[in-house]
């Protein structure tokens, strides 16, 4: 890599690790964000459609289909609100295995499926086996999360201790 003449390579170093760190850390809060966000929605949406998603789900062959798209709400709620927040992250990677898990192997059984109907299983499954390996991912970012609300918290002790 050429340097700019004057420039002091270790300076140059430094800066742009400082500067990787930076755009790390943003980018990575705005995947928080996206994934959250998506699943904030798609959890507040189980309780706005509960009807028709029960209706669904009871012609998958869900048993108590009521219940069970309310839990997968709650569960999309708790994992959207800490990556989101990036506040207790390995509760929210477990709600989130709890959920998509389950769900995706009763409401997309492309196996049992034929034409359209299996390759809209099948698109929908993979989608979520490939969300599932991003979230399980999380689980080794060290806590607490950059720019999370635990990040925020522990500064926050630290100045005030100090004072």
């Amino acid at each position: 890599m050429a340097f700019p003449a004057g420039t002091d390579v270790a300076q140059t170093t430094v800066l742009g690790g400082v500067a990787q760190e930076v755009i790390m850390r943003e980018t990575f809060l705005v995947g928080r964000i996206l994934l959250g966000g998506y699943l904030l929605w798609s959890g507040i949406h189980h309780f706005a459609d509960v009807a028709a998603m029960s209706q669904y789900a009871a012609a998958k062959g869900v048993p108590l289909p009521a219940v069970a798209v309310i839990a997968a709400g709650v569960l999309l709620l708790i994992a959207g609100f800490s990556f989101l927040l990036g506040l207790a992250p390995k509760v929210g990677i477990a709600a989130f295995v709890l959920f998509i898990v389950p769900v995706t192997l009763a409401m997309h059984p492309f196996w049992g499926e034929h034409g359209a109907a299996r390759a809209q299983d099948m698109v929908h499954f993979t989608k979520n086996v490939g969300l599932l390996g991003a979230v399980l991912g999380l689980a080794m970012v060290p806590e607490p999360w950059p720019l999370g609300v635990e990040t925020r918290r522990r500064i926050f002790r630290w100045r005030h201790a100090r004072i």
